[in-house]
């Protein structure tokens, strides 16, 4: 059968299998498998339908957040400063091998969906999976019609490069997609950083505090580094001229330079005497200057070693600290990404490994006497030693979590980690695949852990599911990481405490320990324990508890120390502090994706209701100082909740997708008081209305309104039933505002139609059909306020008024033929 006839037969096939209603649909299928041999039947059994027929995937993006980036990259190659250019230097060596990929595809690669890509996810068939083997198979098109259009023009080197780096898809990278997810979201991340790092090295000096920032610090390090860089590389130059005259001094003794000591120079000729007196002084020679090489070693170059791992372990300690501040939606400027001190570990970790092997090789020059050879040795051991010793510290301390464990961790909830070890790639540890395991521990031995006591067998708070992985290292990106899939925490109930909310407030964490071999060019081998801890982690097995796990979270990441005892964390706070860091939490929840409208935060208006509500004061300025106590534990004054739980319900309500842009494009007012409500309104026409969110109902947004109430004849403003999150999935805000018909103009005076009408959700289409139409009656017998009652008109105004009461029961039955059920409307 040709390639037509196939094509045919399997068209007509689908079509009659896709007819359910089709009673010959078995007869299709028994004649689908007679027209085919039985080998192609197995080659079809093999292919994935639901990849055949799903539509085909996206891969290109308007709102990437890497569009237009290698256009502002390659306008600051040129006028950037020496501390800018070396970052870039390093850029363009450890990126050799693509940057002609990047150059001529730049616009492509900054539109596809690297940031939507979860790399950790290579599980098969999942949708992370399925989006990165769709953009490595358009990448792999737009390579290939590249090279072959006759009208480029690019040179030979050019076209080879771009050939293999079109091979490496094809055989490579199409098998294991997510490998180039990585490698090219380090390097738009790496440029990000280097953009980043450029721009703040140009803000004036007024807006730079007077604290020296991390990225300055990160700056010198590296400078110092570069520093010892030259210094090893003048003391390899004088030690490969040690050996030139050791050889030689060899040759001339016949290998037994000591035999120097057994002349008798008054016995020697002339000649003989001339040679000796140089070969002395050679010797001589020798010995200073490999002296002088040991004392720079144990004099400069140890202790600079020193002071840098120090240093960098400092570093790391502030990064893990502003990791728990973005966790909290703070971020700062100034602070450097993980890139940056990689870019400190792996070269003062070949540095380290440079010089033991200049001092395996000083041990070697044995040229003095035995006396004072004995002396050298002990003192080049004692180095050595030291030199292996800083260098287990480094790689002890440079193992860190990149991508943190939940905070809030829900028991039997599966979730993922990732470490990255920073000094990998410097001391080659990648060669061998080492493990990295995880417990949960308590308080009491996070302590332990901390004050130095290494326990050699931690006795876990609970068990975690899946908790042994080894390293992966990238060739193309250099980066020994450790990816942690598939955990689940399993733990056992903790009993009763006297109240629920205290388990909220119980905090844990996850320590992580690689156990790395290492071996240095002495020979020696360690096995060296990389230790690492999670951010507090708050264990819950039901929602309910989420809100108070969240506030003790919040709480520590903002007002924790950089060096403290797990998990000390101050009891009370200025208000003002804890009103900016809610303001960042917010903004964290409510920031929409790239290119929709910026995030709005907390503004004085909102900051004024809040002080009154925690505090009963309505001046948001004032320094008084609140306790975690009034935050948690306290009820409201007249409430069931306290203030966080009231803060976070409706965070989380302006958060979800029913409400976010709503807020964030200016239409809700949401901090006002009822009072304040009445005031604005009154001040407006009537029909104008706001929304503000519930004092007494938790997570929901109510519509207060300026109307005119039939019954009593009088103007009030009313505030309707509040709406949540569960009622907003089946109406949106829009649509409730357009089913009002009363409610005219959004405070404070703007057309409803011309604010909400692009967020109406439109007709659906019925075709041939009839339209059939429901209403939904809202009684509110408490209050009376229902629309039949209200007119956004008043008597004056000389408009026809609606009847008072309710509407009739038979009206709305005529009007609308399928109301299903009317309610009870006593």
């Amino acid at each position: 059968m040709d390639e037509q006839g196939v094509s045919d037969s399997l068209a007509n096939a689908q079509e009659q299998i896709n007819d359910l209603d089709d009673p010959n649909l078995m007869e299709a299928i028994d004649d689908f498998n007679a027209r085919f041999p039985a080998d192609i039947l197995e080659e079809l059994n093999t292919l994935d339908v639901e990849e055949l027929f799903s539509p085909p995937i996206t891969t290109d993006y308007d709102d990437s957040p890497w569009i237009g980036q290698w256009s502002r990259f390659t306008e600051l190659v040129p006028r950037a400063d020496t501390d800018v250019k070396t970052q870039i230097d390093r850029y363009g060596r450890e990126f050799l091998n693509i940057l002609d990929f990047r150059r001529f595809f730049a616009e492509i690669i900054e539109r596809k969906g690297w940031h939507r890509i979860e790399p950790s996810d290579d599980v098969l068939g999942s949708e992370n999976m399925k989006l990165a083997k769709a953009t490595v198979i358009s990448l792999q098109e737009e390579v290939n019609n590249f090279l072959s259009n006759p009208n480029v023009q690019i040179n030979f080197n050019e076209r080879t490069r771009l050939q293999q780096w079109h091979r490496q898809l094809q055989n490579q990278y199409i098998n294991q997609p997510m490998e180039l997810v990585q490698v090219m979201l380090t390097m738009l991340r790496k440029e990000q950083s280097i953009l980043i790092f450029a721009a703040n090295r140009k803000e004036e000096a007024s807006t730079i505090t007077k604290q020296e920032s991390q990225v300055e610090r990160i700056q010198t390090i590296m400078n110092e580094i570069s520093q010892l860089e030259s210094s090893l590389q003048d003391s390899s130059q004088r030690l490969d001229r040690l050996h030139t005259e050791f050889q030689q001094l060899q040759i001339y003794t016949s290998g037994n330079i000591k035999a120097l000591d057994a002349y008798n120079v008054q016995t020697l000729s002339s000649t003989d005497a001339k040679t000796y007196n140089y070969l002395c002084k050679l010797r001589e020679s020798i010995i200073n200057n490999k002296q002088l090489l040991v004392k720079a070693h144990q004099e400069q170059m140890r202790q600079q070693f020193q002071k840098l791992v120090l240093q960098i372990k400092q570093e790391i300690l502030h990064w893990q600290r502003m990791q728990a501040c973005a966790n909290n939606g703070r971020t700062f400027p100034t602070t450097c990404d993980i890139n940056h001190l990689e870019d400190c570990c792996n070269p003062l970790s070949k540095l380290l490994t440079k010089s033991l092997e200049q001092l395996v090789r000083l041990l070697h020059l044995e040229v003095d006497t035995v006396a004072n050879e004995s002396h050298m040795i002990s003192v080049i051991e004692g180095l050595r030693q030291q030199y292996e010793d800083v260098t287990k510290d480094l790689i002890e301390n440079t193992l860190v979590l990149e991508k943190q464990p939940p905070q809030v961790l829900m028991k039997d909830k599966k979730f993922v980690c990732q470490l990255r070890h920073l000094a990998g790639d410097g001391l080659s540890s990648h060669q061998f695949r080492f493990d990295t395991q995880v417990w949960l521990i308590n308080m009491e031995t996070a302590r332990t852990l901390m004050e130095g006591d290494h326990i050699r067998e931690i006795k876990p708070s609970g068990r975690i599911v899946n908790n042994t992985a080894k390293a992966d290292f990238s060739d193309q990106t250099k980066q020994l990481l450790v990816h942690m899939r598939n955990m689940s925490l399993q733990m056992r109930q903790r009993g009763d405490r006297g109240r629920a909310d205290c388990v909220a407030e119980e905090k844990f964490c996850m320590v992580f320990r690689s156990f790395i071999s290492l071996r240095f060019p002495s020979n020696s081998e360690y096995n060296v324990v990389a230790q690492t801890m999670s951010l507090p982690i708050v264990v819950i097995s039901h929602g309910k508890q989420e809100a108070d796990a969240q506030a003790t979270i919040f709480w520590d990441n903002a007002f924790s120390e950089q060096s403290r005892r797990p998990f000390e964390v101050t009891d009370t706070v200025p208000w003002h502090l804890l009103l900016s860091e809610l303001d960042c939490l917010w903004k964290k929840n409510c920031r929409e994706g790239p290119g929709s409208s910026p995030v709005r935060g907390l503004d004085d208006s909102a900051r004024k209701y809040l002080t009154h509500k925690f505090l009963g004061r309505d001046d948001a300025a004032s320094i008084v100082n609140v306790t975690w106590k009034q935050f948690n534990r306290d009820n409201l004054s007249g409430m069931g909740f306290t203030f966080w739980k009231w803060f976070f319900m409706v965070m989380e309500l302006c958060s979800s997708v029913h409400v976010k842009k709503y807020w964030n494009a200016g239409l809700i007012k949401g901090f006002i008081s009822k009072a304040a409500c009445h005031i604005l309104l009154k001040q407006r026409q009537l029909g104008t209305f706001l929304f503000r969110f519930s004092d007494s109902n938790l997570g929901a947004v109510s519509i207060s309104c300026h109307t005119y109430n039939v019954n009593s004849g009088l103007e009030e403003v009313g505030h309707l039933e509040p709406d949540t999150i569960s009622k907003l999935k089946s109406r949106s805000l829009p649509d409730i505002v357009k089913d009002l018909k009363f409610l005219h103009f959004l405070y404070p005076d703007l057309p409803k139609n011309s604010v909400f009408q692009s967020y109406y959700t439109p007709a659906p289409e019925t075709g041939d059909y009839w339209r059939k139409e429901n209403q939904q009656v809202v009684i509110c017998g408490r209050s009376n306020f229902v629309e039949g009652n209200h007119s956004a008109e008043s008597p004056s105004n000389g408009s026809a008024l609606m009847s008072p009461g309710l509407p009739n029961v038979n009206d709305i039955q005529s009007a609308h033929g399928n109301t299903n059920q009317i309610n009870d409307m006593e």
